[in-house]
């Protein structure tokens, strides 16, 4: 029933943790599709589990998290995809519950969910409290790269990920490739649901760190370029923009009357990023 598409690069622990939360799934029936950027790290942890789950290994030399996901679409074998991270994990009954909903609604063609971290505080982004339809204005509440759950001939007739939004991306837009996808499947009409109920593990990212060593510096603004960007190609209106900007303006305003300086630089690098990316030229 499920593929799932995992595109691993520099990690083992977490890689490890993620195939151990699969074997110990109560819903069996899925094939793991491993894109390994790794010349051989995880070998070893692959040889392990390949005999207690259905393992598709591809080596392929370095690339962008967007198409190295598109890579592995092309060998699943399964009517519905999912795309973990190789540091996220799932509780037992993950793909249990996702197989009844679309058992339940056989027209149902995508299903998203909401990630939190291990204390179950939500990491990556704020998620809409209530079960319901994905819309353009709600998407960027509805879902994230690995609690997306699709049948796979949507994802293929939406051409899957676009490979200039992403990790590792040449163009400067770090994140933002699940909004994008969200707001095409939306314009494709697919019938869509957002669900509270289900939720994928992963710790805190960068959104919630406000280090302020110039390797996050550079990730944080091109997280934030990446959003402006996505909302720019995808004719959201002005207003919503501008509220996306007001939100970290506030921010850094905020972090300057109270005298936190390091919040006051972080939402201004926020702000700089949505409003470059907003600019961007869409090609």
């Amino acid at each position: 029933m499920f593929s799932l598409i995992v595109s691993t690069v520099g990690r083992q622990e977490e890689f490890e943790r993620l195939l151990e939360s699969l074997v110990n799934q109560t819903y069996k029936k899925f094939e793991v599709i491993i894109v390994d950027q790794n010349e051989s790290l995880v070998d070893g942890i692959v040889t392990y589990f390949s005999k207690q789950l259905d393992l598709n290994h591809q080596k392929v030399s370095p690339r962008n998290a967007s198409e190295a996901r598109n890579t592995g679409l092309k060998f699943a074998k399964y009517p519905i995809v999912t795309f973990p991270d190789d540091d996220c994990w799932y509780s037992e009954n993950v793909l249990n519950d996702v197989f009844c909903f679309f058992s339940n609604d056989a027209s149902l063609e995508l299903l998203t969910c909401k990630s939190t971290n291990s204390t179950q505080t939500l990491s990556h982004t704020k998620f809409k409290k209530q079960a319901g339809k994905i819309t353009k204005l709600n998407s960027a509440l509805c879902g994230i790269e690995f609690t997306i759950f699709i049948k796979k001939y949507l994802i293929l007739n939406l051409n899957g990920f676009d490979e200039k939004i992403g990790p590792g991306s040449s163009f400067g837009y770090g994140a933002g490739e699940a909004h994008d996808f969200l707001l095409r499947a939306v314009e494709n009409k697919c019938n869509s649901l957002y669900t509270p109920s289900i939720v994928v593990f992963h710790e805190v990212p960068l959104s919630n760190n406000m280090d302020q060593s110039n390797d996050n510096k550079k990730k944080l603004y091109s997280y934030a370029k990446g959003f402006g960007f996505v909302l720019r190609k995808n004719h959201l209106p002005t207003w919503y923009m501008l509220y996306f900007l007001l939100r970290p303006l506030m921010g850094a305003f905020l972090g300057l009357l109270k005298g936190n300086l390091l919040k006051c630089k972080y939402y201004f690098i926020v702000l700089n990023g949505r409003f470059a990316g907003w600019n961007s030229k869409i090609e």
